[in-house]
């Protein structure tokens, strides 16, 4: 879940790396970084901890930034977290940034929900469709929901559209009802 923190964090780096036109570059090292947090417990955890002093956590989140590599931008960025103890969020943050980037452009975000795996034809389709619907661009998240009979329902911003075959037999009950 993305909260207004997150956003105002990830606003604040859009930004900057707009000034720089390294909106994607930036997305990127994220997502990079988020990966290394998220497969090394040690290193979340000494990033975290409230006992490592920040200096220490500076020449960590430095010499990684060498290694891996990942820019100057995102590097502060990171050590902003650090500092401010916002690092056990840093998913929702790149998650925020994402989303921010896509307002930017003007991109509508939605998820597919399915009872059964959508092949790439399908998903492409449904890509297809949304975008034509919207006038716009979109990007789109598949789930399987075990929920859902058979169809699909599709989440765009604030917009359900529900074609599932739960939601068709309801709207049949009700015509039977009358």
């Amino acid at each position: 879940m993305i909260t207004s923190t997150a956003l105002k964090y990830a606003r604040a780096l859009l930004e900057a790396a707009a000034e720089n036109a390294t909106e994607d570059a930036v997305l990127t090292d994220l997502r990079s970084f988020d990966s290394l947090l998220s497969g090394h417990d040690e290193l979340r955890s000494t990033l975290q901890n409230p006992v490592v002093p920040f200096p220490s956590k500076r020449k960590i989140v430095e010499a990684l930034g060498v290694r891996i590599p990942f820019s100057q931008t995102v590097q502060n960025f990171i050590l902003i977290a650090v500092s401010n103890a916002r690092i056990h969020q840093f998913s929702s943050l790149v998650d925020a940034f994402s989303q921010v980037l896509d307002e930017k452009r003007e991109i509508q975000q939605g998820t597919v929900y399915s009872a059964n795996a959508l092949d790439s034809a399908q998903r492409e389709l449904i890509t297809q469709g949304m975008t034509r619907l919207t006038k716009g661009h979109v990007r789109l998240a598949f789930e399987e929901d075990s929920d859902l009979i058979g169809g699909i329902k599709i989440r765009l911003g604030s917009t359900i559209f529900d074609g599932s075959i739960r939601a068709r037999l309801n709207e049949l009950e009700k015509r039977l009802a009358r």
